[in-house]
């Protein structure tokens, strides 16, 4: 049950990121990420950046979609009597 609750948390919090990256990357500002988790931060600014910005929302919107069923799925077979 861990696992759909984490997703639902997180998913939107990457979706936000890849969005803002999106916008700085249309104004035209350069990154270079540096520290312990600057590949991340490099893999999102770069999927934002080529997504766009709608792209961007688009998919962390399905993303979050399916984060939800999955949550509301795992609560129904938790429901469901042996």
């Amino acid at each position: 049950m861990k696992g759909p609750i984490i997703g639902v948390i997180i998913a939107p919090i990457i979706t936000f990121a890849m969005y803002t990256s999106a916008v700085e990357a249309q104004t035209g500002a350069i990154h270079e990420f540096t520290g312990k988790h600057a590949a991340i931060k490099s893999l999102i600014y770069s999927l934002g950046s080529s997504l766009g910005p709608i792209g961007s929302l688009i998919a962390g919107g399905v993303v979050s979609l399916a984060m939800i069923a999955w949550l509301i799925s795992a609560i129904k077979k938790r429901r469901q009597p042996a």
